[in-house]
């Protein structure tokens, strides 16, 4: 609709709604509660109180828009305005306070409802909660009631039986159990090694129970040793140990049959094994245990060592245990083999140890001859044929070092210029016999000096280089290897790993690991400022069998991966 006004303007209004919502303003305005006013023109209201009104009201009227209280027709009302820009007016609404307070009385009383709605569903939910989460546990109340009623004693299988009825028909009670099976498995396994059954049958029901099986011929139990570990970076290798634990000992073994449990937590792996002899058993082990060492130096340059020791009944677990243990403290390894197994002496009353005439003329003889090859062969069938006696018997293994530094002396005689070039050895070896501990080293002092005199037999003592020198020289021309490692050096200058490991932090005042690691890591800095090879290629020119090896080493020494500058 068009209409004109008096100053010759026309104003136009067009409204989009429906007949509800266009009558709702519309007996706003005729009831004049709403109502626009402005100097020339007033609209919904008579002039003279419009004016009236805005005269009053003026002082609240300094936005806009905005609202204020008003007494309008002896009633409080609420009162909402917006300023006009083209008329220079104002819009007035207004609505009493007791319409407001109507209307918020329906939305109280949904407030009221909708609330008490959610305190009941909250103390049903709760309710219920409360009665599924003690369901169980009332079940073992009463079941303890039943029993304690009873009259008679109930039976072991009895009550466990109503035990997991009540625990399968419940499955918070399931899962919670289920989480706590490692800790109970721990726990089992420290009874068991330390003689917490009273015998076989209780320890195998226990066991029974979460899915491990202790049926067997025979047990072994194996302790795992680090032979080595650098002090700034003993947590990561820690970590590197759990790690290999986990991704190896943790699952059955592939090549060996009976592995039914393992506990980490006291770095003791019980296995159990079904053969009819106890030397397939040990055969298995020895494979098994022989990859594990390999990977955990090739992957991670950790060097780890086992002990163990064979029992045939379940009771004598404990003994087993402790048996292991005594293996762990040895200073050599007992033989070739990768586990260091626990061994009795031999229990007549007259002991003996092993060097005859015969081997003494054949070492005499392959010294003087120079032949270093010999002399390595005859000794080591000496330690081999010995290695009871260095574990159980000392006191007659003294006497056989005793007897072989007696055949030094007799190759030396009265060369004077061998005496003085051995002399700091000698002094030594002598040292080392009056004190009779550490014999493993005693021995691989005799060792070596006979390596010494067969070399100066060949080119005169002068001229050779001392075992620290040659294994230095040896590391150095093969770091880069990925197949070094501490077992391959020793075997190849016939020397024990702990041997080795000791010999080495003594001349050099680190472990062999952080030496062979800062050579690879000085390598690989260099190729990666002067070479645009791959990550993936300077890691194998360095050492490294994996990229991700390389660069977890890389950043522990540098504190960035290889790319970032």
């Amino acid at each position: 609709n068009f209409s004109e006004c008096t100053d010759g303007t026309s104003a136009g209004v067009n409204i989009l709604l429906d007949p509800a919502q266009l009558t709702a303003p519309l007996d706003a305005v005729q009831q004049g509660k709403t109502f626009f006013v402005s100097e020339t023109a007033v609209f919904g209201a008579p002039a003279g109180e419009a004016r009236a009104f805005r005269e009053e009201y003026a002082d609240q009227i300094a936005d806009s828009s905005g609202y204020f209280i008003a007494d309008i027709e002896n009633e409080r009302c609420l009162v909402a305005y917006q300023r006009s820009a083209h008329l220079d007016g104002v819009y007035f609404s207004r609505i009493a306070e007791s319409e407001i307070v109507e209307s918020l009385r329906g939305i109280r009383i949904l407030f009221i409802v909708i609330v008490t709605l959610t305190i009941a569903a909250g103390l049903g939910l709760a309710v219920l909660f409360a009665v599924k989460t003690s369901a169980p546990w009332l079940g073992l109340a009463r079941l303890l009631e039943d029993t304690g009623n009873a009259g008679e004693e109930p039976t072991t299988d009895y009550i466990n039986g109503r035990i997991q009825e009540i625990m399968k028909h419940n499955k918070t009670l399931a899962v919670q159990a289920e989480e706590w099976r490692p800790a109970v498995r721990s726990a089992l396994f420290h009874r068991l090694l330390f003689g917490g059954f009273h015998d076989a049958e209780e320890a195998m029901e226990a066991f029974g129970r979460i899915g491990i099986r202790l049926d067997g011929r025979f047990f072994a139990v194996i302790l795992l040793t680090i032979n080595e570990i650098e002090g700034s970076s003993a947590l990561q290798e820690l970590n590197a140990y759990q790690v290999v634990i986990n991704e190896h000992l943790s699952r059955p073994l592939p090549d060996l049959k009976g592995i039914y449990a393992v506990d980490v937590a006291n770095e003791a792996l019980v296995l159990v094994s079904q053969e009819e002899n106890y030397v397939t058993f040990v055969d298995q082990l020895e494979k098994q245990f022989r990859a594990i060492s390999r990977y955990a130096q090739d992957e991670w340059e950790l060097s780890i060592s086992f002990s163990g020791s064979l029992v045939d009944a379940i009771d004598r677990i404990p003994a087993c245990y402790f048996e292991a243990k005594t293996a762990q403290g040895y200073e050599v390894k007992l033989n070739n083999m990768s586990i260091a197994w626990f061994k009795k002496g031999k229990t007549t009353e007259k002991l003996s140890f092993y060097y005859p005439v015969t081997s003494e003329m054949q070492l005499t003889a392959a010294v003087t001859k120079g032949s270093t090859e010999e002399t390595q062969r005859v000794l080591l069938r000496i330690a081999k044929e010995n290695e009871e006696l260095l574990a159980d018997h000392q006191d007659v293994y003294l006497r056989l070092l005793y007897t072989m530094s007696a055949t030094v002396y007799r190759v030396v005689g009265d060369n004077i210029e061998l005496q003085e070039q051995l002399e700091e050895k000698l002094d030594s070896l002598s040292r080392g016999l009056k004190n009779g501990r550490n014999l493993e080293r005693v021995f691989q002092q005799i060792y070596e000096i006979f390596l010494d005199l067969c070399r100066h037999f060949t080119t005169g003592l002068t001229e050779t280089q001392p075992l620290y020198e040659q294994i230095l020289a040896f590391i150095e021309q093969n770091y880069t290897d990925h197949q070094l490692s501490l077992s391959m050096i020793a075997e190849n200058f016939h020397i024990t790993e702990i041997y080795f490991s000791r010999l080495f932090k003594e001349k050099n005042g680190k472990n062999y690991s952080k030496y062979v690691e800062d050579l690879r890591m000085a390598e690989a800095s260099r190729l990666l400022e002067e070479t645009d090879l791959s990550v993936q290629a300077i890691a194998e020119r360095v050492g490294y069998n994996s990229p991700q090896s390389f660069r977890r080493v890389y950043k522990k020494n540098f504190g960035r991966t290889p790319r970032e500058k």
